[in-house]
């Protein structure tokens, strides 16, 4: 039963290779004495209520229940894994176990593998823990990209990270680095890696050529080197090609998809010197075997927001020029909200014991929910905002954002057994800010892109909802599309002015590896640029339909600067209606810091537009290819034809002249 619990529960020892060696050969003299320990100190349990009369063994062809009673002898089946009866003989039964028949409850089966890990592990100083760090790469080689300064200001913590840590067993230790605020910068930190397994998250693909950097560095020092995330995912589904190049020959392993069911087995395959090159669930991992991810494990103090969470993986509306579909799959899978609620609530608990001012407490208890659209499921929010409802009942302090579309506050969900507007229920559970995916102002656009349930004649009235319920909306808005001209800077800078949205995370159209956009550009021969380092967002990779690269990227540096001007962020963010608005529906005693921090953001991004502008202006104008449309390029392409049409013409009728003799 102990064996069971244990292969069972992930979040602690994941199909140990460690632990199915100790409980086989190396430790089974002593396991005698813990089983006999256990079984004593768990009947002082007895009173606690039993489980069912039944156990799970598993054998060769999986999980089989069998019922309680002779569980035979100690041997291991073909598929690996050891009958634990001979093991866990109690002292007052040296012929016989009766620990392993006798079903116990999890807080029983708990004591027993505290024992286990205090008499096994915490003693045994001959058995080395394998040492993991986690690293989360960032480029910082370019003037004109981000600094640390900058995604501390705008980024979060890794969620990655705290998955992986959560998931890793006791008989490794982990660490994590995020280069976002702590840099391998030098020869001298790489030589101080002290790590048996460095893991590379890669999921942003302008981090591709940082990643292959650090990998090859740290395996020239003898680590073993995984990557994962979803640009190598989209690589090796994609661009195998890339992927050859690129990842496999600086990878010892590689983890495709989500990792839950298959980190603990590259770790005991790491263990048992027999790691294999690729790594991948069959499924998606269902949400009931999410760890609690290990938050702690992460460096939180740089950022600005020092919480994220994630209530649910999946997006089914696969946008052309999104990996969110590819990546976490179609199926919107949601995690159980008292669950998430407890971990919010022992996260709020150890900032009220702070002594912190009330804007330290405030900034510290906002949480940043990383799903890609928490609105989605409504039948799911209804639950998830009673839960956070129930949250900001107990800590006034608590305020959360997250991503979302426009079109959702036109939505009711329950609550209570009533029906009630989303926008009402946000503003109850401390929602203050929410990032709206809105792309365009252009309904071709949006119709290219997938995105037609963005409806442009909606817009204002939806942005209005939010802002009366005191929310600061952050518009993507994305440059770029096949429809767009350069008139699209001066439609999205009224359309924000005009509508006083808040913040605009403003990005030049990616094709994005794996996307349909990516695939559909390739094959047009659009692509000019391969070097993932300008897949950023900031910089222009492909030739638009209708304008150069040169027009658009200048027509998106000029945006950026009008948007946060001072004139503008005025006009934007001090605007009576919506101070006013703000005031009233702002979940918090201090309004004037929440309106004085929407200020602040406008002034940072400000700092960074003007920096990057000012960077780019003295680049070489190389980076633009031909610097011609893809208009261009087909007619280009026309003409040839039809040139050689004629050439091929030509050649034909020469051919039939007859020769003079």
């Amino acid at each position: 039963m102990l064996y069971d619990y244990l292969w069972r529960h992930p979040p602690r020892w994941h199909r140990s290779a460690v632990l199915e060696e100790l409980l086989t050969d190396r430790a089974s003299e002593r396991l005698k004495v813990v089983g006999g320990i256990a079984r004593w100190m768990m009947n002082f349990s007895a009173p606690i209520g039993r489980s069912s009369e039944m156990i799970r063994r598993r054998s060769t062809t999986g999980w089989s229940t069998g019922s309680c009673g002779t569980t035979g002898s100690g041997s291991i089946t073909n598929a690996g894994v050891p009958n634990v009866a001979d093991a866990y003989t109690p002292l007052s039964h040296p012929a016989k176990s009766d620990i392993i028949v006798m079903p116990y409850t999890d807080t029983e089966i708990q004591i027993g593998i505290e024992i286990f890990y205090n008499f096994i592990f915490k003693e045994d100083k001959t058995m080395e823990k394998l040492k993991i760090l986690f690293i989360t790469p960032e480029t910082f080689a370019k003037a004109e990209g981000y600094t640390k300064e900058d995604i501390a200001f705008i980024g979060f913590p890794s969620l990655s990270a705290a998955v992986i840590g959560a998931l890793t067993p006791d008989f490794a230790e982990f660490t994590a680095i995020d280069e976002a605020v702590d840099p391998l910068e030098t020869e001298v930190m790489l030589d101080s890696v002290h790590a048996d397994l460095v893991a590379i998250s890669l999921n942003m693909s302008y981090k591709a050529n940082r990643a292959m950097e650090i990998a090859s560095a740290l395996k020239s020092r003898g680590k073993i080197v995984v990557w994962g995330g979803v640009h190598v995912t989209s690589l090796y589904d994609h661009h195998r090609d890339r992927f050859d190049a690129e990842v496999a020959p600086y990878a010892d392993a590689v983890v495709l998809g989500e990792a839950e069911e298959i980190w603990g087995k590259l770790l005991e395959d790491a263990v048992k010197g027999r790691l294999k090159k690729i790594y991948r669930a069959a499924i998606q991992p269902p949400a009931l075997i999410w760890p609690v991810p290990a938050y702690g494990a992460v460096n939180t103090a740089p950022f600005l927001v020092k919480h994220s969470r994630q209530a649910t993986r999946g997006c089914p509306l696969d946008c052309e020029f999104c990996s969110v579909t590819s990546f976490n799959g179609p199926t919107f899978r949601t995690y159980d909200p008292a669950k998430l609620g407890q971990g919010i609530r022992t996260t709020l608990n150890n900032v009220a014991k702070r002594q912190l001012t009330n804007i330290q407490q405030e900034i510290q208890s906002f949480f940043a929910f990383v799903d890609d659209n928490i609105t989605f499921d409504r039948a799911y929010l209804s639950k998830l905002l009673a839960e956070l409802i129930r949250i900001k009942q107990e800590f006034p302090y608590f305020t959360w954002g997250g991503q979302t579309t426009l079109y959702a506050i036109d939505k009711k969900v329950k609550y209570e057994g009533i029906e009630l507007p989303v926008g009402e229920l946000l503003k109850r559970s401390g929602c203050i800010a929410m990032f709206i995916g809105i792309e365009s102002v252009s309904k071709e656009s949006l119709a290219i892109a997938n995105k037609n349930f963005n409806d442009v004649d909606k817009y204002p009235d939806q942005i209005k909802k939010f802002h009366d319920y005191g929310m600061m909306l952050n518009a993507g808005m994305v440059m770029g599309f096949d429809s767009d001209t350069p008139s699209v800077f001066d439609d999205t800078y009224e359309f924000l002015v005009k509508n006083r949205i808040e913040i605009s995370l403003l990005n030049i159209l990616v094709p994005l590896p794996g996307t349909d956009l990516y695939m559909r550009y390739a094959a047009d021969g659009r692509i000019f640029d391969h070097n993932w380092e300008n897949y950023d967002g900031r910089h222009v990779v492909y030739y638009p339909s209708r304008m150069t690269p040169e027009q658009l990227e200048t027509g998106f540096l000029n945006l950026w600067k009008e948007l946060y001007s001072l004139v503008t962020i005025a006009k934007r963010i001090v605007y009576p209606g919506q101070i006013v608005s703000a005031f009233k529906n702002l979940p918090r005693i201090n309004k004037f810091e929440q309106i004085g921090s929407r200020i602040f953001m406008n002034l940072r991004y400000a700092k960074i537009s003007a920096r990057i502008r000012k960077t780019r202006q003295s680049a070489s104008r190389d980076r633009f290819g031909k610097n011609v449309t893809f208009a261009d390029i087909l007619l280009e392409r026309n003409e040839r034809q039809t040139l050689n049409k004629k050439q091929l013409k030509g050649i034909r009728i020469s051919s039939t002249v007859p020769t003079e003799t």
